[in-house]
């Protein structure tokens, strides 16, 4: 039903099928590969941080902002995508240095989102003029 491609021998017999990958987010966990960093680049994460998107059924999304915890509401329709502002806990983290830096970078990432696409394993998270917000790796299991 336009989701799938169905490779025939020259008999018609099939030999593959290959299905499109699921755009829908809910109940699924990614982790943040990357990130735009309000300054027109896209970064990695620091290391000894982790960023994570884990995307509810019920239209929220929560994760790790690399020191505080994080939870917004989230509304997908097809490959558009909106992000409600964050809210998060309010502790300090002095190690890594520069991870509140990273955080905050990220939770304003997250305003940018306009559309989400998903390949393979990776999600890619963009604004409306298709600048990358936050690039991720989906959590084996989900």
């Amino acid at each position: 039903e336009g989701d799938e491609l169905l490779l025939l021998d020259g008999s018609g017999t099939p030999l593959m099928t290959l299905a499109r990958d699921s755009q829908e987010l809910a109940e699924t966990r990614w982790r943040v590969t990357g990130y735009n960093n309000g300054r027109q680049a896209v970064v990695s994460v620091i290391g000894g941080t982790e960023l994570t998107m884990n995307f509810g059924a019920d239209g929220r999304v929560s994760g790790s902002a690399g020191c505080n915890e994080f939870t917004a509401g989230y509304r997908q329709q097809g490959d558009k995508l909106s992000i409600s502002a964050p809210v998060s806990t309010r502790r300090a983290c002095a190690q890594p240095e520069g991870v509140m830096a990273q955080e905050a970078s990220f939770l304003g990432a997250l305003a940018m989102v306009d559309r989400a696409r998903i390949e393979g394993g990776q999600l890619e998270l963009r604004s409306a003029g298709g600048e990358l917000a936050v690039m991720l790796e989906r959590v084996a299991g989900r």
